[in-house]
Order: C-alpha cells, then sequence, then structure tokens
C-alpha cells in the first residue's frame, strides 16, 4: 500500500508541475508571438524519458500521432494569424524559390551525380529529387 501512495503522489506531482509550466508557456508564448502547442511539445521533450523529467513513457505510435497533430496546429495556427500584407510581401521571393531554386538544385545534383558516373536522365532524375 505505501508504494501505491507514494506513486499516486509522484504522478499528481509530475502533473501539476507539467500543468503550472503549461500556464506559464501559455503566457510566454502569447507574448512571443510562439505558438503555444511549440512551447508545449518542447515542456513534454523536456519531461520525457531523455529530457530533464526523466518520466519514463514507452507508447512511440501515439507520442508519433499527438506529435503529427500538433506539428499540423501549429502550421494552421500560423497561416491563420499570419497577416495578408505579409503574405504579398513574400509571394514574389517564395514563388522565385520554388521554381528557379529548385532547377538550379536539380540542375547541380545532375551534374555532380553525371561526375560521379550516373546516367543524364539518371542524373537529372536523382537532382530532381534532391
Amino acid at each position: 500500500m505505501p508504494f501505491e501512495v507514494h506513486a499516486t503522489n509522484a504522478v499528481l506531482l509530475a502533473a501539476g508541475s507539467l500543468l503550472v509550466l503549461s500556464v506559464v508557456a501559455s503566457r510566454f508564448a502569447r507574448r512571443a508571438g510562439i505558438p503555444a502547442v511549440l512551447l508545449f511539445l518542447v515542456l513534454g521533450m523536456l519531461a520525457g524519458s531523455e529530457g530533464i523529467g526523466r518520466i519514463p513513457y514507452e507508447h512511440y505510435g501515439l507520442t508519433y500521432r499527438v506529435g503529427t497533430l500538433a506539428l499540423v496546429l501549429i502550421l494552421f495556427d500560423g497561416g491563420l494569424r499570419t497577416p495578408i500584407d505579409v503574405i504579398r510581401q513574400a509571394l514574389a521571393p517564395a514563388v522565385v524559390l520554388a521554381t528557379a531554386g529548385v532547377l538550379v538544385t536539380a540542375a547541380l545534383v545532375a551534374s555532380c551525380a553525371h561526375a560521379l558516373g550516373f546516367g543524364g536522365l539518371d542524373g537529372l532524375l536523382l537532382g530532381a529529387i534532391v
């Protein structure tokens, strides 16, 4: 019985500490303009088995799903809060990087692959993949 009480106390202390840190992180995130979910991810990493908290956790599939959902929410939140003027300013450089940057990268990788002995089409395919 004493072990069970100790384990329950440890779980409640860890959960309460993480909750308090989450509230503080949320306030900090609001002032700094950082998505709160991103700070929650960092807190979770610090509390985990490889972080400062050393809390053992072995449900990797669930962790992957929750992490992916959190990243989707971070991207959605960032896109939702981006002013239209900022999008208009960044549109031209983004289009240039999305076209000319990709073409230059593909050509460089293709030429390096050709120098390493790949065929012409194989080098182009490798450059397009990169």
